[in-house]
């Protein structure tokens, strides 16, 4: 334990600590009671060697009234403008005065916050076109994006989103001087000048066959480097067993002798 572990636990209980969403507000003060009986237990500082004799121990309760601070800081804004708006400047000093006097506003602001998510989510779904309620895909506005029920985000329609209104590409440029005329307008053709000459910055591309014998021949060299490699390791590998063969030969007739 650290020699200054009840000011650690005082600092972050007083300053840190809020109620968790949907938990009631008795639960928490009876939670934060527990808490409170803990410090008695825990390393001071004025414990430690070379403190002053008059340093204040914190390894005490806290007060009723430093208690109720700490649960009415830990309440949402919504509830403490609620409870200051009832009692005003009044400072809290009894926890489970403080305790009765939350609960029922508590319950109102969680109410109320219920109700305006209801009411946001009907607005949305007014959004909805009859066609699409008809189709059984109602959408909801989420933010600038459109999604449908489902979670998906329903496709742009083409043209006016009939079928038959999309807008056909032509290229007069290719048409007239060679090239695929279907792909592109002419006011975004990149390959022709009005007066029939290629543009600069055109590169023809390769047919698929050139792809096809660059791969055959890349693949027939890589095949002649790997038959040459391993002539090579064979040739290693006879040399080194006639040096061992060699060497265990004069060994032997050393020992002979």
């Amino acid at each position: 334990m650290v020699k200054d572990a009840a000011e650690q636990q005082k600092n972050y209980h007083e300053n840190y600590v809020k109620q968790p969403r949907g938990m009631k507000v008795r639960d928490f003060v009876t939670r934060n009671h527990h808490l409170n009986a803990y410090y008695p237990y825990l390393l001071c500082m004025a414990d430690t060697d070379g403190a002053p004799d008059d340093m204040p121990r914190e390894d005490t309760k806290l007060t009723e009234m430093r208690l109720s601070q700490v649960v009415l800081r830990a309440q949402t804004q919504q509830v403490q403008d609620g409870w200051y708006a009832i009692h005003g400047s009044k400072i809290p000093t009894d926890v489970n005065q403080l305790r009765d006097e939350l609960d029922p506003i508590n319950v109102q602001v969680q109410r109320r916050l219920k109700q305006d998510q209801l009411n946001r989510k009907n607005q949305d779904s007014v959004h909805g076109s009859s066609s699409d309620k008809k189709n059984g895909t109602v959408r909801f506005m989420s933010g600038a994006r459109e999604k449908t029920d489902t979670g998906r985000i329903p496709r742009k329609p083409k043209g006016n989103g009939n079928k038959g209104d999309e807008q056909k590409r032509h290229c007069n440029l290719c048409a007239q001087f060679g090239g695929n005329h279907s792909t592109h307008n002419t006011s975004v053709c990149r390959r022709w000048t009005k007066e029939g000459k290629q543009q600069a910055g055109w590169k023809q591309q390769r047919p698929n066959g050139n792809g096809k014998r660059d791969f055959a021949a890349s693949l027939e060299k890589q095949e002649k480097e790997i038959h040459a490699l391993k002539k090579l390791l064979k040739k290693k590998h006879k040399k080194r067993k006639r040096a061992y063969q060699y060497a265990s030969d004069s060994s032997s007739d050393e020992e002979s002798k």
